[in-house]
């Protein structure tokens, strides 16, 4: 069966699912601190100790606790069900996820967040994420239903569907065109390079510099002089130098015993005054 894409969408915790730091919200609070009494003192011992501010809010948490509350995995557990989260978080990851499903998008949730894992294990979003990322767009942290928010997301798995298709369609043509090279000499994949490149060319100078790659080789396929005569016709670049020296002489070897109309077009063009 054909594996399902999967789009990645990574979230922070603190102000952007909850509108306020998860410690915030009751745990600081239970050890008889102000809030920011916390961070002012915990910012200070981490410059103060030259620590890591993250560091130093836990270990606040961890020494301040004592004789208070009991800091262990329950606790940060029951604390991270008072987190508060904002409007429609609590049903956003399903429906964001079914919109997946029905687009053919298996769609997961990370968090990406300097918070506290036990507390956010104990919200009531938990079972809705998935290991770390990093986050692209940035819109108001609105998760009700038709909000910017959903439109954005809705748009990404639009997006990554297609971009899907594309990908597979791609990769056919890799193979057919592997398929249509196989057995091929490297003189003839390069002769083909070169001339897709003359068909593109968009300035004089590409065009001549081409045409030097191109007049090192002699023998032409009937398939190969058709192509390239039919890039003089209709290749401005390459028309409007027909006769200068080296693109003149050139074309004249190319169409030389080449009975086609076109080749003897270009002949003609090549003789004019």
């Amino acid at each position: 069966m054909k594996k399902e894409p999967i789009l990645a969408i990574c979230y922070d915790f603190d102000k952007t699912l909850s509108p306020d730091d998860m410690q915030a919200q009751g745990y600081i609070q239970s050890i008889d601190y102000e809030v920011a009494d916390f961070w002012k003192e915990s910012n200070e011992l981490a410059k103060n100790n030259d620590m890591d501010q993250n560091l130093a809010y836990m270990y606040m948490m961890s020494t301040r606790s004592r004789g208070k509350v009991l800091f262990t995995r329950d606790t940060l557990h029951e604390q991270g069900g008072k987190v508060k989260l904002f409007p429609g978080v609590d049903t956003w990851f399903d429906r964001i996820n079914e919109y997946g499903r029905n687009k053919g998008v298996s769609v997961e949730h990370y968090i990406i967040s300097s918070g506290l894992k036990e507390m956010i294990e104990g919200t009531e979003v938990a079972e809705k994420f998935t290991d770390e990322k990093r986050i692209k767009y940035y819109v108001p942290a609105d998760y009700n239903e038709n909000s910017q928010l959903e439109q954005l997301v809705k748009m990404i798995i639009d997006r990554t569907i297609s971009n899907e298709m594309l990908e597979e369609f791609y990769f056919e043509c890799v193979s057919e065109k592997d398929e249509e090279i196989k057995g091929q000499s490297e003189e003839t994949i390069k002769i083909d390079g070169l001339i897709n490149r003359l068909e593109d060319s968009m300035s004089f100078a590409n065009t001549h510099d081409i045409i030097a790659k191109l007049r090192v080789y002699e023998n032409w396929t009937d398939e190969q002089k058709t192509k390239l005569v039919k890039i003089a016709l209709n290749n401005n670049q390459v028309t409007y130098i027909l006769k200068d020296k080296d693109v003149k002489k050139f074309y004249e070897a190319v169409c030389k015993n080449y009975n086609d109309d076109d080749a003897r077009k270009v002949i003609a063009i090549l003789n004019s005054k």
